[in-house]
């Protein structure tokens, strides 16, 4: 796909992420990038990495400052096309351990932040892009068999949020929205998986090798990014509301 001239906004990009990878795939293919993180390690190293990107520090939960950086970026690329929404957060307590602090951050990053950051770009697309614009969001299978309730339920509530402005902003504005639900080995995994003991993580490998046909592993985030490439391309502009697994599978075994 040849995104020459779509300028993109990226939020969640933290190295090893599917954001980063999708960063680094999409400014390959021409299209122009505006990469959101709270923290500024990684998105400053990428941005200085590739030529036609820019990092913008923020968070997708204060919706004052988040979107007035939405409103920056769309000043300084004349624009947004399309938004590839990634910033999310998963955290796992045991039930009886969750804490009312644990709640309000997990609730505003995954669900406060990806509606205010879906509001503020569907503004700058109303105003400089009369023919549309493109929104994915980041859902997740765990929304359906979820081991981590919370966190599923965050992702169903952005999936559901998802379906609603596709159906809205597409009638109003031309603007078609899309969730994935990945599957991948990222930063947020990595995570996961440093909190498990020894014991516990051979059986979680045991048990992801037999509930993933392809392979028997969680995909790389390069897997998730060159479909994210063809959903945000104009090839995909009939696809909206969407819920696309891109796990190999994995969904369909869970049970």
């Amino acid at each position: 796909m040849d995104l020459t001239g779509k300028r993109i906004v990226v939020t969640g990009i933290s190295k090893d992420g599917i954001g980063y990878e999708c960063c680094k795939l999409l400014a390959s293919k021409g299209a122009k990038i505006a990469g959101i993180d709270y923290k500024t390690e990684d998105g400053e190293e990428l941005a200085n990495s590739l030529p036609n990107m820019s990092f913008y520090q923020g968070d997708v939960s204060d919706k004052g400052k988040i979107t007035q950086t939405i409103q920056q970026i769309s000043q300084d690329m004349g624009g947004i096309d399309t938004l590839v929404n990634a910033a999310a957060i998963h955290i796992t307590p045991s039930p009886e351990d969750w804490q009312p602090a644990d709640m309000d951050r997990i609730l505003k990053v995954n669900i406060e932040g990806t509606v205010f950051v879906n509001q503020a770009v569907c503004q700058e697309m109303k105003k400089n892009n009369p023919q549309g614009g493109c929104i994915l969001n980041f859902g997740s299978m765990d929304a359906f068999t979820s081991p981590d309730g919370i966190y599923g339920g965050t992702k169903a509530a952005v999936m559901t949020w998802t379906r609603t402005i596709a159906r809205e902003w597409a009638q109003k504005y031309h603007i078609r929205a899309n969730s994935i639900l990945p599957v991948a080995m990222t930063h947020m995994y990595k995570e996961f998986l440093s909190s498990l003991t020894d014991q516990q993580k051979e059986k979680h490998f045991k048990m992801m090798a037999k509930r993933i046909p392809i392979s028997g592993r969680p995909g790389k985030p390069i897997d998730i990014a060159n479909y994210v490439a063809f959903l945000v391309s104009d090839e995909a502009s009939y696809v909206n509301g969407s819920l696309i697994e891109i796990d190999g599978g994995d969904c369909m075994l869970r049970g």
